[in-house]
């Protein structure tokens, strides 16, 4: 039985074996032989030298991206030969990732597959992937901005429908949506990587499959050229859908070649096997880095990489980039040429051992040394390899070496494997000329090499001085003469690096100033240091986090007047348009900007749009307080569109974004001269003339009103009819923290109130916004102004009675005649009361135990609220005007808890104390048990306000706030109490709020002793009341 087993394992493995030799194809589908380096990152090296990363793939031989594997060794070379030893490392710097997809009127069949597809391709992209989704035909939009929630990313995909092939919007605007994809990638900052992730069936035309009638405002050579920019790039990959429709194959193939992507086209079937090439293509890159003496300018490197390790192909591919750097090279010294030389060999009878001395000339070009012995008869005494650089004697075992010369032979070999020189030299062994019998035979080895030591650099701590805002990183280190140097970066929050330090010398204290390295007040980060030898090899890392808390703006002492040129500590970097004019003689645009710390500012990008929110234009101007705009025939007359204006600061990022609205007032008259590219399409009905609403904002500095405790803030409002809504906002400068925000329809009022009590003493910035009922912004008004909180007077203490009665002796003897009657009145009380008692007992004992009523005990009524008490702020967000046909959203809330109904729930929202008319009093806490935000696991949280809010560090003033814990959103829950019970309530938060690990809740939850609380599924708060 075991022989006829043998026998067919036999049989299966010769099969097999046939197979594979039958299939070459198979067998080196997976082996590489390309690579495509799609990415060029810069940044600042050591020594005014650009630090190079070239992103990469290994392809094999259907142009799939495939595990690099044992690619390891790479090689730098500038367009003027020079080269540069690269270390190959995994990629950890973040990936932003803009998925287009075409939603046209054609993508109805396909529909289903490409969204299954597209969800796939975002799960196996690397955790930390920032995603943005945006959907075209005739429209673009954007459906979510950048997020490395998956599942959030996920949930938008999912909704994804295309237009209805009747749809006026069902056509296919590619070149316009592609880019506008690749103008939001540059939203996110260089080093980081940005891709554009395409999907689409079709090609530009309004009516799929009919005439080729040109769907875009861009045309194809404005797209390439985007995609060409080398000093913005962009990686474009695109999906194009076979087998239906046209498809633009080749313009697409013309757009991802030009951008160093990659273009994939197939049936319906393929679609998800196409995805996930994409997907390969991202998940599998490496990086290569090295550090480069070049000049301020474009250049090219070309990347050697040695793949399948030593002996596999040597593969290349070259990328255009540009450094804003400025290094000279310096004269190339001229290259020793290897050599190397045995200077003496000596034997040892006592050890049996051969010991030589090695000498070499250009050792920097040799990776080893590989050694040979050899005795007389060619039988090989020792066969080892000696890591270069030499450190000193090398010895081995002679043990089974006969009698005679035994020659040592030693090559010296290159980094790329080949010999760069080679040695030889003879020693005598020596033995006894009588009769000799070994005893054992030894097998040669080399000497052993002892283990090195540990090198690191580790943060010991993170020290900051406010006064003169330097931040202290200090360091230990170990085996430091083994460290040639180390490299501090430093991430944000969402770990994109915000810079990068790598000082001159080892020292245990590293300094930087926090705003000159563009840190943000009250933002976290995370300080890394590595270690690196003298080849740049990472020998390992130390992170640490700290929070950047600088002094702000001092707080003077001023009465409430109007500032007009406020100088805060902080910089804040500002770029507003103040007016929009139209010039009628020149048929420009006229904009007057406004501008806070010019300085700081590099150029002003303003971005077009129309009542669509789809770009139309887009110029880009020096700083400059009047700027003009030819329109030409890109706008229609009477239509409304949106300037948005972006200020790039020196270092290209966008430091400051501002709206304005305006009206085109030229006359919509068509012109039949025109050529078909500038006529408005056919299917375009026109629209109406609309006459601009003008709406006009003046705003007063605040005054304090004594008997109402706030400040008065007067606005006038012209054409008050055509405003929805407006939002009155206080900002305190130092820090923006958002004091109060009231949103409110126009009435008769012009005035508001702020609670004195909630506004500390700074300096602040107050804005009105009004708003039409399509939430369009129709004009604002802003005051800055300094105001004091007064301190509270004391009140004079009125005489006491015995200090009156001391005035007036006859006051004195009507209060003992009164005090007496009192007396008297008490004791009869008291008497009467027992009597009545003892009869009550004789004649009914018990009668709620007899019938089962219960006494239901006096509530205490709440008092009605005054006109003097401050009005709640509503939230922020539109406000639908009460009527017939509005009721509050609280009214479709359930009232009811996992455990079962109760009967006295309402929806009132009142301060604890209020129900009672005593001071607020403490009736509730809350125990955080679990949380990602590690610093407030274990704390307990007073609840001693109503409402009170929980959530992230946001736009909403939170009553507690947790950052650490990512799941959580800004506005997440709050807790409200009414007739002593507190209630919890989700705010639309998008993981949601659970009770007693029950389904997320929706509406009022009532809470009772010991109640587990899970925000986000992560974090775990038990209600008590027993504090």
């Amino acid at each position: 039985m075991r022989r006829l087993t043998r026998i067919t394992t036999w049989f299966y493995a010769l099969a097999a074996g046939f197979f594979i030799m039958a299939s070459p194809g198979a067998a080196q589908q997976n082996n590489p032989v390309a690579i495509n380096v799609s990415f060029a990152e810069v940044t600042d090296g050591p020594n005014e030298a650009t630090s190079l990363g070239l992103f990469f793939t290994v392809n094999d031989a259907n142009g799939d991206a495939i595990d690099p594997g044992s690619a390891r060794q790479a090689i730098i070379q500038l367009e003027d030969g020079t080269r540069t030893e690269a270390r190959v490392e995994e990629t950890n710097s973040p990936l932003f990732v803009v998925i287009v997809l075409d939603a046209s009127g054609s993508m109805g069949g396909a529909a289903d597959t490409m969204r299954q597809a597209a969800i796939t391709a975002v799960q196996n992209l690397p955790d930390g992937t920032r995603f943005s989704v945006m959907t075209f035909n005739r429209q673009i939009s954007t459906a979510t901005d950048f997020s490395q929630d998956k599942n959030g990313v996920i949930n938008t995909i999912a909704q994804y429908a295309p237009a209805n092939p009747n749809d006026p919007n069902a056509g296919t605007c590619l070149f316009d949506a592609t880019f506008a994809a690749m103008q939001k990638a540059t939203e996110i900052p260089l080093p980081n990587r940005r891709s554009v992730m395409l999907f689409t069936d079709g090609r530009d035309e309004l009516i799929a499959g009919g005439e080729l009638d040109p769907c875009s405002s861009r045309t194809l050579d404005e797209v390439v050229a985007r995609a060409s920019d080398v000093a913005n790039p962009v990686n474009v990959y695109a999906i194009g859908l076979t087998g239906g429709i046209p498809i633009a194959q080749g313009e697409l193939q013309r757009i991802t070649d030009s951008s160093n992507g990659l273009a994939v086209f197939g049936n319906l079937d393929a679609l998800p096997a196409m995805f996930e090439r994409i997907v390969a293509s991202l998940r599998n890159q490496r990086v290569a880095r090295g550090d480069v003496c070049i000049t301020r300018g474009q250049h090219t490197a070309t990347l050697l990489v040695q793949a399948g390790g030593v002996g596999g192909a040597s593969l290349a591919d070259s990328i255009n980039f540009v450094t804003n750097f400025e290094c000279i090279p310096a004269t190339p010294t001229p290259e020793i040429a290897p050599e190397v030389n045995i200077d003496s060999a000596t034997f040892d009878p006592v050890t049996d051992t051969i010991t030589f001395v090695l000498s070499a000339a250009g050792e920097d070009q040799i990776e080893e040394y590989r050694v040979e012995a050899v005795d007389r008869d060619g039988g090989t005494i020792a066969s080892f390899v000696q890591n270069a650089p030499i450190s000193g004697p090398i010895s081995f075992s002679a043990a089974n070496a006969p009698d005679g010369n035994v020659e040592i032979t030693v090559r010296a070999i290159r980094r790329d494997g080949t010999t760069a020189a080679d040695a030889e030299r003879t020693v005598r062994v020596p033995r006894p000329t009588a009769t000799f019998t070994r005893t054992a035979t030894f097998t040669p080895s080399p000497t052993i090499t002892p283990t090195p030591r540990p090198r690191s650099a580790n943060i010991d701590s993170i020290q900051y001085n406010r006064d003169t805002d330097e931040v202290m990183v200090n360091l230990l280190y170990r085996e430091i003469a083994e460290i040639a140097r180390i490299r501090i970066s430093i991430f944000d929050e969402n770990n994109t690096l915000v810079r990068s330090i790598e000082p001159p010398s080892l020292s245990d204290q590293v300094l930087f100033a926090g705003r000159d390295a563009g840190l943000k007040p009250g933002a976290r980060y995370t300080v890394r240091v590595q270690a690196l030898d003298g080849g740049g090899s990472v020998l390992n890392e130390s992170t640490q986090e700290f929070t950047y808390v600088p002094i702000l703006s001092p707080t003077p002492t001023f009465t409430v007047t109007p500032s007009i040129t406020p100088t805060p500590t902080e910089v804040i970097i500002r770029a507003a348009i103040d007016a929009v004019t139209f010039d009628a003689n020149t048929q420009q645009f006229v904009l007057r900007i406004a501008y806070e710390n010019p300085e700081r500012i590099d150029t002003i990008e303003i971005d077009v749009l129309d009542s669509n929110n789809l770009l139309v234009d887009t110029i880009s101007v020096p700083v400059d307080e009047v700027v003009t705009y030819t329109p030409g025939s890109k706008l229609i007359g009477q239509q409304q569109y949106t300037f948005s204006i972006k200020a790039i600061n020196l270092d290209g990022r966008v430091v400051d974004r501002q709206v304005r609205q305006f009206t085109d007032p030229r006359t919509s008259t068509p012109t039949p001269s025109q050529t078909p590219t500038e006529t408005l399409t056919p299917t375009i009905t026109p629209t109406p003339t609309v006459t601009p609403v003008v709406v006009n904002l003046t705003l007063n500095p605040p005054v304090e009103d004594a008997a109402t405790q706030s400040l008065r803030v007067e606005y006038v409002s012209s054409n008050p009819d055509a405003v929805d809504r407006y939002t009155l906002v206080l900002v305190q400068r130092s820090g923006s923290n958002i004091i109060t925000e009231q949103s409110f329809i126009p009435s008769e009022e012009t005035f508001r109130t702020i609670s004195m009590s909630e506004v500390p003493s700074g300096e602040y910035t107050l804005t009105l916004a009004a708003f039409d009922d399509k939430n369009n912004e129709l004009a604002t008004a802003s005051i800055t102004f300094r105001w004091t909180k007064p301190e509270p007077t004391a009140t004079p203490t009125p005489p006491g009675l015995v200090d009156r009665i001391r005035e007036n002796p006859i006051l004195g003897a009507v209060v003992g005649l009164i005090v007496l009657i009192l007396v008297g009145v008490l004791v009869w009380l008291l008497l009467s009361g027992r009597r009545e008692r003892s009869k009550r007992q004789n004649t009914s004992a018990s009668l709620p135990s007899q019938t089962g009523a219960f006494i239901i005990p006096q509530m205490p009524q709440a008092p009605k609220p005054s006109g003097d008490q401050p009005k709640t702020t509503p939230p922020a967000g539109p406000v639908k005007q009460a009527g017939a046909d509005t009721k509050p959203n609280f009214l479709d809330e359930p009232t009811i808890r996992p455990g079962g109904p109760d009967s006295f729930a309402t929806n009132a929202a009142i301060d604890i104390g209020e129900a009672t008319g005593a001071a607020p009093v403490v009736s509730g806490y809350l125990v955080i048990r679990e949380s990602r935000d590690e610093s407030l696991v274990g704390r307990t949280i007073t609840l001693s306000k109503s409402p009170f809010y929980i959530g992230r560090s946001g736009p909403r003033n939170n009553d507690l706030n947790i950052d650490g814990d990512k799941n959580l959103s800004r506005a997440h829950c709050e807790l409200i109490y009414d007739r002593n019970t507190w209630y919890v309530i989700d705010s639309g938060s998008q993981l949601g709020t659970t009770v007693n690990d029950g389904a997320n809740i929706t509406g009022r939850v009532p809470l009772s002793e010991g109640d587990v609380i899970k925000l986000g599924g992560t974090t775990v708060i038990a209600f008590t009341r027993r504090g």
